[in-house]
């Protein structure tokens, strides 16, 4: 597989990755404006009407595993 070559590449290749997983699985994803602050993508659950979530998607051009470190988990939305 080729190596992205800058740190802009990889993290948008990653939100790309994350807005296809979400849409394949019937959630509602778009992508926030380009420099928004700590969210990358807006998304609404497939059965869910009026309430959103923001994600912020951290990608890595040296791994082959999806990782979610402590503290990310940590702030998951209780709602979700």
């Amino acid at each position: 597989m080729a190596k992205l070559s800058s740190t802009e590449e990889v993290a948008r290749a990653g939100e790309a990755w994350v807005l296809y997983k979400l849409l394949r699985e019937g959630f509602g994803a778009v992508p926030a404006a380009p420099g928004a602050k700590s969210v990358d993508i807006y998304i609404i659950g497939p059965n869910t009407i009026g309430e959103a979530c923001a994600v912020q998607v951290k990608a890595r051009s040296n791994s082959d595993t999806w990782e979610v470190s402590r503290k990310a988990d940590s702030l998951a939305d209780p709602r979700i």
